[in-house]
Formats: C-alpha cells, sequence, structure tokens
C-alpha cells in the first residue's frame, strides 16, 4: 500500500494546484517530480521549479492576449517596414540603433506643461491677476 500512497498524494496535490488556478504548474507536476528525483534536488528548489513554470506560462499567455486584442498586423519587422508609404523617415535611421532615442528617454520625466491624455495643460494666471 505504501507504494499506492506516493501516487495518490500526487493525485491530490494536482488537484489542488488545478484548484489554486495553477494549471501548468499541475501540469508539468510529473516531470518535475521525475527530474528532481533522478537529480535528487530538494523540495523547495521543486516547488521554485513549478512557480517558475507557472509564471513563464502566464506571462506568454499574457503577451499572446496583449497581442491579439491589440489588432496589431502579425510579424512586422524593420526588414518589412514599407518606406515608401512613409518618406519622412529615413532607412538609415530606422536601422542604426543610436537613432532609437526613445529608449533614452524612457525613463526621463516628461517636459514641464505635457500630459499624458495629449490636452493642453490648464492655463494659469499671472500672479495679481487671478479670478
Amino acid at each position: 500500500m505504501s507504494a499506492q500512497q506516493p501516487v495518490l498524494e500526487l493525485d491530490r496535490l494536482r488537484e489542488q494546484l488545478q484548484g489554486l488556478g495553477l494549471l501548468h504548474a499541475a501540469e508539468a507536476l510529473d516531470e518535475e517530480i521525475a527530474e528532481a528525483v533522478r537529480k535528487e534536488r530538494p523540495g523547495h528548489e521543486r516547488v521554485q521549479r513549478l512557480v517558475e513554470t507557472e509564471t513563464r506560462q502566464r506571462d506568454e499567455r499574457r503577451v499572446r492576449t496583449g497581442l491579439r486584442l491589440s489588432n496589431l498586423p502579425g510579424g512586422m519587422t524593420m526588414g518589412n517596414f514599407d518606406f515608401g508609404f512613409q518618406p519622412g523617415i529615413d532607412r538609415s535611421q530606422g536601422r542604426d540603433p543610436r537613432h532609437l532615442r526613445f529608449r533614452a528617454r524612457a525613463h526621463q520625466p516628461s517636459p514641464a506643461g505635457a500630459t499624458r491624455s495629449g490636452q493642453n495643460p490648464p492655463r494659469r494666471c499671472p500672479r495679481g491677476q487671478g479670478h
């Protein structure tokens, strides 16, 4: 009966993972246990690998869903970009990483007066001429 008990415990653990919504971890459970036994991994490392599997799968799903919902055309790269349709864009700028200044500005604060919504900032009256 002891040989049957670990199988029942794995089934119960799999059901618990599924109940928590950790479907990818539940799916990877058998493979992770088998590898952990072969490589003599400690218990915390097994759990960590299951959580990493779940996190990676959820991130991949989040990106796929975001791309699908964005309605962006798939497979667009700089190599197949239609520069003829956008004559104001210089080909060399698009291919030279030094010209990709938006990356350097990514963590800088926005200039004074700019708003996130694209609307003009509220007008301010000079001192002494207030309402």
